[in-house]
């Protein structure tokens, strides 16, 4: 499914598909479905409504329950009226009526809300409801907001699952303690959920430590600036307490409350005892506890409190408490009994607890536990008595030597002390220091800087502000003198006001940063430049100050002209130039072609970009093209790559295109430029060529007279068919590897060497046709007749041999009869 933007009510994801978005179930009549969380379904129509659109929408809504995986899960409908036009009819809104009915009685539709009803509509729903009994909750409701928290507030109460709101999660170095025997580690979670997770046993040591790290990491977090959050705690592997370090730690909690107001605690992973600690020392404190099973669960309960608070406008800690269950006389009198008999049971001068034998369900448990973490508080206490008689039996008898010990402690605290002052007012020295430092930078900075406080008086304003600007305090006492001198026309003035205030006033509510603002300032000499400005609170323990920072941007935008001057020029260039061009981007996707480009496919700009110019390759050659371009884009190399493209009238034309990677001056790479050359008649050239060397090649091979060519160091490179037939060698046995020598009688050899090398130095001197004997494989002694020429411009030989051995035995034969 494709996300989009989270629900600004509860955060939770909305997600859809683009076939259910705008869908048309009648000519001015159409419907969208998305789904909010894990269960809700809204559906939005629009258009004016009829029958037939309504059949359509439920044909569409089934499909979409089906394809969201709804069709067998509990669920809820919201359905938004705000852009439909007209009133349904009758049929219409019965249609309507049945599939609510009919989803409720199969279980599966928990609620069924409308919203943004005309008047009219809203009456005749209103009286429709009167009029039907329904299972499930079926209501009209005002807006979208109501809407959708009545919808989640059913369908937790039915336990189903609507799905957890995505938090973004912060965790810095230095909000970690590891500690002697225990360890504390802090997450904000979302903007306001401060995620504590403690392991290990926590002493009464660790109280102070811990509590310091929490003050330093609600500042660091902005929860301090804020004024509240919510705390989840996850104590699956802390052990148990002392006493003396769990009532430090509650007046800890209770001094720490009126500073940052804490509206809710959930903690998870708690064994029973601890349970048990926590349900004792609810009442204690004031904010609210709750407890958990894990972390989804904690954020669950402290989203519902949101928006509990939200919907009802109320602080955490006010809770309607549910009806309490009446017991009877003898079930009192019985309970009672029960926690006596517990009570005697105990021995309190021997470790040990209660048996845990009371269920969670006993109206006493929480007493039982009482008993139980007394009884642990009290084996601590005697066992630390115990430890403590020990002590002090072995102080009595070291007495006299820590008297004189203490004695000189007392004399190196003294000294101690001494230093320590001395080592103050070094510090508060080193503090004025650090402010004149401070105040020296803000002096010498070049940025432009004005303070302001919330009386809307201008406090001061550095020496880089009275340079740039011109203006002096006596000039700008106030912010009320600042806008007409700095924005002298009222309209433009008025716009600078207002959307400064509201950026203010948003940044003051919501501890965002302020959102800069570009605006068009008048200097004391009456130019007029292009500034950007921006604010920040301080505050001190007097007074809010305004810090007021200006930036000249003039060069900025001016180079912004011009880069869009040089864009002008470049379009120009390339659409004059006489090749095709074109731009990717860093996605491989055209971007930009110029006009030859668009001349010759006959093409607007808008069917070449993207991938679209891929369809005028040839089929032949696309392939190999994509693969090209993809593995030089991959290595971010130039290539070089020959393809067909498809002319305006159809027919396709050869073309070389280069293509090199583009990389700004910083050196991030934004895609490929590329050119491309027609080279149609080059590569008709070679294709004729190749032709005429095809006729050479047939008739070499099937002339019918053995044809070698030799190179200059008497190897056959070249040999026909006839010349292999004839020989009796196969042409890989030959060529290349042969000499032509091999193959001449001995009776030969010699002479026909000579004219070989003689042929290259004086290619006159040498008969070109003459006899010789030569030798097949198979040892047979034949006779030829040779004609041997120099290829043009080489140092090679063609020789076009003929086999004359019948004729020479004929000749032969005929000389013996007639003598």
């Amino acid at each position: 499914m494709n996300a989009y933007p989270d629900c600004p009510v509860t955060g939770l994801h909305i997600t859809s598909e683009p076939e259910w978005t705008e869908i048309q179930v009648d000519s001015d009549y159409y419907v969208t479905f998305s789904i909010i969380g894990n269960v809700i379904l809204l559906v939005t129509l629009k258009g004016k409504s009829t029958q037939k659109g309504t059949i359509g929408i439920f044909e569409k809504r089934a499909e979409v329950l089906n394809q969201a995986g709804l069709s067998d899960k509990k669920y809820a409908e919201l359905i938004d009226y705000r852009m439909l036009t007209g009133t349904p009819s009758k049929s219409e809104r019965m249609t309507f009526t049945n599939l609510a009915l009919r989803e409720a009685s199969a279980g599966h539709l928990q609620g069924y809300w409308v919203f943004g009803l005309p008047l009219l509509l809203r009456y005749i729903f209103q009286a429709g409801l009167k009029m039907f009994t329904f299972s499930i909750s079926f209501c009209v409701a005002n807006d979208y907001p109501e809407t959708l928290l009545n919808a989640l507030k059913v369908l937790r109460q039915n336990g189903v699952d609507v799905g957890l709101k995505s938090y973004p999660r912060l965790k810095k170095d230095g909000w970690t303690s590891e500690l002697e025997g225990y360890g504390i580690s802090f997450e904000l979670i979302g903007d306001d959920i401060l995620y504590t997770i403690a392991y290990g046993k926590f002493n009464e040591s660790h109280v102070e430590q811990f509590f310091l790290l929490n003050e330093k990491v609600k500042r660091e977090a902005g929860l301090t600036q804020k004024g509240y959050y919510y705390r989840i705690m996850n104590w699956e592997n802390l052990e148990n307490s002392p006493w003396k370090a769990r009532l430090r730690y509650m007046k800890g909690i209770k001094a720490g409350s009126g500073k940052t107001s804490c509206r809710l605690s959930v903690i998870f992973g708690l064994n029973k005892l601890m349970k048990a600690l926590v349900v004792i020392n609810r009442p204690f404190v004031s904010i609210p506890v709750m407890i958990a099973k894990d972390l989804q669960e904690a954020l669950e309960i402290t989203e519902r409190e949101r928006n509990r608070e939200i919907s009802a406008g109320s602080s955490a800690g006010k809770r309607q408490k549910p009806g309490e269950k009446i017991y009877s006389e003898e079930q009192l009198t019985g309970f009672t009994n029960e926690l006596l008999q517990a009570a005697r049971g105990i021995n309190w001068d021997k470790a040990g607890t209660l048996p845990d034998s009371v269920s969670e369900e006993h109206p006493l448990k929480p007493v039982f536990d009482a008993l139980a973490v007394i009884k642990i508080d009290l084996d601590e206490l005697l066992a630390e008595r115990k430890q403590t008689e020990n002590v002090l039996k072995q102080l009595y008898n070291e007495l006299e030597d820590r008297v004189a010990r203490r004695t000189e402690e007392l004399q190196q605290a003294y000294e101690a002390q001494k230093i320590e002052i001395c080592e103050r007012k070094l510090a508060e020295e080193a503090l004025i220091a650090s402010e004149t430092k401070f105040r020296s930078i803000i002096e010498v900075s070049p940025v432009p800087m004005a303070l302001n406080d919330d009386q809307q008086h201008i406090n001061y304003l550095n020496p880089a502000f009275v340079q740039t600007f011109g203006y002096t305090l006596e000039d700008i006492p106030t912010i009320a003198h600042w806008w007409p001198k700095a924005y002298p026309d009222p309209e433009y003035r008025q716009w600078v006001i207002d959307n400064w205030l509201e950026r203010l006033v948003q940044a003051k509510s919501t501890g965002q940063p302020f959102s800069p603002m570009e605006v068009t300032l008048k200097y004391k000499n009456g130019v007029s430049k292009s500034v950007v400005v921006s604010s920040t609170s301080l505050t001190t323990s007097l007074e809010v100050i305004d810090v007021v920072v200006f930036y000249d941007i003039t060069e900025h935008k001016q180079a912004e002209k011009a880069l869009r001057e040089s864009e002008g020029r470049f379009r120009i260039m390339a659409d004059t130039a006489p090749v095709l061009i074109w731009l990717s981007d860093t996605n491989s996707l055209c971007t930009y072609v110029n006009k030859p480009w668009l001349d010759y496919t006959g093409h607007s700009i808008e069917q070449e970009l993207g991938k679209a110019w891929e369809e005028g390759v040839h089929p032949a050659d696309y392939q190999n093209c994509l693969d090209i371009y993809s593995d030089a884009f991959k290595k971010r190399c130039k290539y070089r790559m020959e393809y067909r493209l498809r002319r305006a009238d159809g027919e396709y034309c050869w073309f070389l295109e280069t293509g090199i990677p583009r990389v700004m001056p910083d050196g991030n790479f934004v895609g490929y430029i590329g050119s491309c050359v027609d080279i149609t008649e080059r590569k008709q050239a070679e294709i004729a060529l190749l032709e005429s060397e095809l006729r050479y090649r047939t008739l070499f091979e099937n002339t019918g007279t053995s044809i070698i060519i030799i190179e200059e160091d008497t190897t056959i490179s070249l040999a026909n068919e006839e010349f292999v037939r004839r020989i009796g060698y196969r042409r890989d046995e030959i060529e290349g590897l042969k000499k032509w020598t091999e193959f001449i009688d001995i009776q030969d050899i010699e002479q026909m060497v000579a004219q070989h090398q003689l042929r290259r130095e004086n290619p006159g001197a040498v008969p070109s046709s003459y006899e010789f004997h030569y030798r097949t494989k198979s040892g047979e002694l034949r006779n030829a007749l040779i004609n041997v020429q120099l290829l043009p411009n080489t140092r090679k030989s063609i020789a076009s041999i003929v086999d004359i051995t019948d004729r020479k035995k004929a000749e032969k034969a005929i000389n013996v009869s007639i003598n």
